[in-house]
């Protein structure tokens, strides 16, 4: 299945996850016959996962998260399994519309880091014919869901994660959230460099102030990962400022088992496509709307601080610098 020209891949919100592509997803992994079992474990006292031999859609989010961790984490400490990978593709085929959902984080964010333990480096070998666009189609738009997009408009605490904190008095609109931050990484790193253009570039033109406070503050924090300083999800600080993290990602580390990847977690194509469309949009012009319209709201010009700023130091207009590594 050949993507066109005209079919390129967007972000676009009400166009979220693909019922075409995840049919495909669930016919091509059914559940596996036997039950999976968890990683760490003394002697033959293993514990498996039986409840996952149930329907799925009966299980709470709290019940999934467990086998999905076990999945990335034993996947980077063991290597490749195939008892875990067979599982994996059928709970990403179940799951990915259950994305939304919350325990301490949004599902969505160990689906991310799931994939990526199960393709470290890129999708060199489909399962079948089509599957790397069909995982884009869903995993990879599931952020433009309608539930996150509500006749249209920005729903923040679906879409971004943003709840107001009594305790503090914030909305902590200095962090980018879980589900925002794994899905743009997840996006460039599984996108022909072809695509990230026009994928990005729709990305940039959602009109709302909300969407992009949180794209450039995502900016901001991801600069060391899109110059190459930062080469692999487990250096990001886990408290960093902007926080950019997100659920699993301190599993990725570029090491499965006794492999240990030869790419940096992005490679440098990508990166650098990805530095050369913000900053070809991001005119004086541009930026100077974006900031008037953030201004407008006084939670977010109050929480940005200098980010807005920070963000134009490194992506506005006439800079330059390409990714390396």
């Amino acid at each position: 299945m050949m993507r066109t020209a005209s079919d390129l891949f967007r972000w676009i919100p009400g166009n979220g996850c693909s019922t075409e592509a995840l049919a495909r997803l669930r016919s091509a992994f059914p559940r596996p016959p036997k039950p999976m079992g968890e990683a760490w474990f003394m002697g033959a006292d293993r514990r498996m996962f039986a409840e996952l031999q149930r329907d799925l859609q009966t299980l709470d989010v709290t019940e999934l998260e467990r086998p999905l961790e076990e999945i990335a984490a034993g996947t980077g400490s063991f290597g490749h399994n195939e008892e875990w990978a067979q599982w994996w593709h059928y709970l990403l085929a179940q799951l990915t519309p259950r994305g939304h959902e919350r325990g301490a984080h949004a599902l969505v964010e160990l689906l991310v880091t799931g994939f990526i333990s199960q393709y470290p480096d890129g999708i060199s070998s489909e399962p079948y014919r089509g599957f790397r666009h069909d995982v884009l189609d869903t995993l990879g738009r599931c952020l433009m869901d309608t539930v996150c997009w509500p006749s249209g408009m920005l729903d923040i605490g679906m879409c971004l994660d943003k709840r107001y904190h009594l305790s503090t008095g914030m909305w902590r609109w200095f962090d980018a959230g879980g589900k925002l931050s794994c899905l743009m990484f997840f996006c460039l790193k599984y996108l022909d460099v072809a695509a990230i253009r026009p994928w990005l570039t729709s990305v940039l033109s959602i009109d709302d102030p909300h969407w992009r406070a949180q794209i450039m503050v995502w900016f901001v924090g991801a600069d060391d990962m899109l110059s190459g300083r930062i080469r692999h999800p487990s250096e990001l600080p886990e408290s960093g400022y902007p926080q950019i993290d997100w659920n699993g990602s301190r599993y990725l580390s570029g090491s499965f088992g006794s492999s240990v990847a030869t790419n940096a977690f992005i490679h440098a194509a990508n990166r650098a496509e990805a530095v050369d469309t913000v900053r070809s949009f991001m005119t004086e012009a541009t930026f100077l709307a974006w900031l008037q319209s953030i201004c407008a709201h006084d939670e977010l010009e109050a929480e940005l601080a200098d980010l807005p700023f920070q963000f134009h130091a490194l992506y506005g207009a006439g800079r330059d610098g390409a990714a390396s590594g």
